[in-house]
């Protein structure tokens, strides 16, 4: 199978390098948007390559102004300020809406915008305007031309070209052909072993959604080409990168697992060196998990392709990759974000993991009907009133069954962001 050459991606220093060609003033507001968009968490998303330029856009320098009064309310919240976010939220408004185009310049301000919506008025992403405007800006997008942002863009899409399809029961839009060689692209200087594994899984979930499409085509009861089938599933297991996976665990240290009865299930965790890594990781991870449980269940239903997929199916594969998601939640859980993208994450990678284990009797000599309390009870911060059910529906949803599963989820604010998660230091 075909990896990802790790020699194919590299990412770059977080700097404002392109600032020397600004003017003083727009330099001075591209440093302070700098230090915003350090406050909140996105230095290694594609708002890192906005501070670059301000001073040359209505629309940007307006949506910036409008994040650097967020972030002076989230800091200390008094009406004047609250005042300010939103005349200054006015005023993008009316920026954007004179300049709209399909330029990398209307989707910096429209993705400042929905940072707007899900963290003031506290959206959930899918229902935001600019949200619904933000895919539609990047596919009138040439991929292979203009900045990294246009790349890092691409990356930061995973709700627009994964979720939505499955829910809407569609295809990814950015499954076209144009996306498929499109390098993962960063202002933070990220190790090779990273970069190549956000490529790997980038480019399996934009492509996962025909793959389940067609799943639930077959379980509609549609007639399909078997041939087709097994093709179209191969070209996925693929998308694997193997070596750039093994070589992320051979740098893993490994650690007692703290709290009970979190070490009764998961007796070791990883402790991984950076967020930016668990990340490039669980994602890997929760790609591939997806992939396995859709090759097994178009077994079931086309068993004269079985041979062909008997490889993509080995439990083994399964149960090591579910291992290592689990193995990987005491990290996160002692970052700080739980609350907030990392949670987020990581009710779905442990939703696929558990997916993967629940065939089994035992997990380390836990029942695994206990192994699903557990997740549920642990999630439950995050997702209050989460049962096994609603993970049930979810999973199924994922191998082509109802959307029911996905709108349960977000009924348990699948997608907000909610502003106690932001840091206040």
């Amino acid at each position: 199978m075909r990896s990802v050459p790790c020699s194919q991606v590299q990412g770059s220093v977080y700097t404002a390098a392109p600032l020397g060609t600004l003017t003083a003033a727009s330099t001075t507001q591209a440093h302070r948007l700098i230090d915003a968009i350090r406050f909140f968490r996105l230095e290694d998303t594609m708002f890192a390559y906005v501070p670059a330029r301000t001073g040359s856009h209505g629309a940007v320098d307006a949506a910036a102004h409008m994040l650097l009064s967020m972030k002076e309310y989230m800091k200390a919240p008094s009406p004047p300020l609250l005042d300010m976010v939103h005349r200054r939220h006015g005023k993008a408004l009316r920026e954007l809406s004179v300049s709209l185009d399909a330029s990398e310049e209307s989707y910096m301000a429209c993705a400042f915008l929905l940072l707007f919506d899900t963290i003031m008025d506290k959206q959930q992403i899918a229902d935001s305007v600019h949200a619904k405007a933000l895919p539609q800006i990047l596919m009138q997008l040439d991929p292979h031309q203009g900045t990294d942002f246009r790349r890092a863009a691409f990356y930061d899409n995973r709700h627009w070209f994964f979720h939505c399809p499955i829910a809407q029961n569609s295809l990814s839009p950015y499954d076209d052909g144009r996306w498929n060689d499109v390098l993962w692209a960063s202002q933070i200087n990220r190790p090779d072993v990273e970069a190549c594994l956000l490529t790997a899984s980038t480019q399996l979930l934009v492509r996962l959604p025909r793959l389940i499409n067609h799943v639930h085509s077959i379980r509609q009861g549609a007639t399909v080409d078997d041939g087709y089938t097994a093709t179209l599933a191969l070209n996925l297991c693929a998308l694997e990168n193997c070596t750039a996976e093994a070589r992320l665990l051979e740098g893993l240290k490994i650690v007692e697992t703290k709290g009970d009865p979190d070490w009764k299930f998961v007796p070791a965790s990883y402790q991984y060196k950076s967020l930016q890594e668990w990340e490039a990781a669980v994602l890997y991870w929760i790609a591939r998990l997806i992939l396995i449980r859709l090759c097994q269940t178009l077994t079931i239903w086309l068993p004269s392709i079985e041979p062909y997929l008997r490889q993509a199916t080995l439990r083994d594969t399964q149960t090591r990759m579910a291992s290592n998601i689990l193995k990987s939640w005491q990290y996160i859980l002692f970052q700080g974000n739980f609350g907030g993208p990392g949670g987020r994450l990581m009710k779905e990678a442990a939703a696929v993991a558990w997916d993967a284990l629940r065939d089994r009797e035992l997990w380390n000599g836990m029942p695994v009907g206990a192994l699903a309390e557990w997740i549920v009870w642990r999630l439950g911060g995050i997702s209050p009133g989460l049962s096994v059910a609603d993970m049930k529906a979810y999973l199924d949803w994922l191998s082509g069954g109802s959307t029911d599963g996905f709108r349960r989820m977000r009924r348990l604010k699948f997608e907000t962001v909610p502003i106690s998660t932001i840091s206040t230091d």
